[in-house]
């Protein structure tokens, strides 16, 4: 009998074809306990670091996807105020180091167990890496430098006061709204909001509507899209933000409001007809704020015309 270890022909008429059998398990991110639990491609990169001292638990393995047919493999490690981050397809590596507090914004995406963060690369385009949501903890001091918090700071669990109690037992948006704190210590102005499900009337009446949060903070805005299984975050930094607009035909013909970044990342919110005077009032009050280089449009006379 031979030992596949877990990947096995998936027919034999087709010896090239393959399947991963492994349980899931073996996609989850591993914390390397002992050097040489790590892929040998992955050590020339953190071999500086290795030699100032850093312990093998600051690095995470990220093996490929099996089930999703990933090529990527990852590596994440941190050490001090940086966050390094190894991409590994092909027979190739990326490494890209990234120094707490110059990221301009980041996106993170959660749709049950799987979890992901998008990067703005300095070219304009972006970078990502995904892990399973159980294992998120292991990963806190890469998630807490990259948003430009101390490394070994534990994740919030629950807003720091009851100011935001009125969201329990009407949404779902709760305890999304808890991850803001991810990014700074209070949320000064927000605005929440439902829309509409552009699908099927009979599937619609099965799912909850998308719900949207938009949270003012010291540092920056944080963008927060929960929609069915799936719930996305926008961490915008002031420095990165290049405009907010409502846009009278941003959203598949209809009204939106797009708050995009100097850095490439853009945050696109679909608006319908009893969202958008509140969301004209609020961007106003944000306008307010006299946020230097910001350019704010929350002129909604397209109202008017129709």
């Amino acid at each position: 009998m031979i030992d596949y270890n877990g990947i096995i022909p998936y027919e034999m008429s087709d010896p090239m074809k393959i399947v991963d059998i492994r349980p899931t398990l073996a996609s989850w991110p591993k914390r390397i306990w002992d050097w040489s639990e790590l892929p040998e491609e992955f050590h020339p990169s953190i071999a500086d670091w290795r030699s100032q001292g850093m312990e093998p638990g600051n690095v995470t393995y990220i093996p490929r996807v099996h089930q999703g047919g990933s090529d990527e493999e990852y590596a994440t490690a941190w050490w001090k105020d940086e966050v390094m981050i190894q991409t590994s397809k092909d027979d190739e590596v990326e490494t890209v180091v990234l120094k707490s507090g110059t990221v301009p914004s980041l996106v993170y995406e959660h749709q049950l167990l799987k979890c992901k963060i998008i990067l703005p690369r300095k070219d304009g385009g972006t970078m990502e890496f995904g892990f399973q949501q159980v294992k998120e903890e292991q990963l806190r001091p890469v998630i807490n430098l990259l948003l430009g918090r101390p490394g070994e700071r534990p994740f919030p669990t629950d807003h720091p006061d009851h100011s935001f109690d009125w969201l329990l037992g009407k949404t779902l948006m709760y305890h999304p709204t808890i991850l803001c704190y991810r990014f700074d210590d209070k949320i000064n102005d927000n605005i929440w909001f439902k829309s509409s499900l552009r699908i099927l009337p009979f599937i619609a009446r099965r799912r909850p509507r998308p719900e949207y949060f938009f949270a003012v903070m010291d540092k920056g805005l944080v963008v927060i899209d929960r929609n069915f299984y799936r719930k996305r975050l926008f961490y915008f930094n002031w420095s990165d933000i290049d405009s907010i607009k409502i846009e009278p035909n941003q959203w598949r013909g209809g009204p939106g409001v797009n708050v995009v970044g100097k850095s490439g990342i853009v945050a696109q919110v679909p608006l319908i007809k009893d969202n958008i005077e509140p969301m004209s009032e609020f961007l106003y009050r944000v306008k307010k704020l006299g946020i230097r280089g910001v350019w704010i449009e929350d002129d909604i006379s397209f109202l008017d015309k129709k």
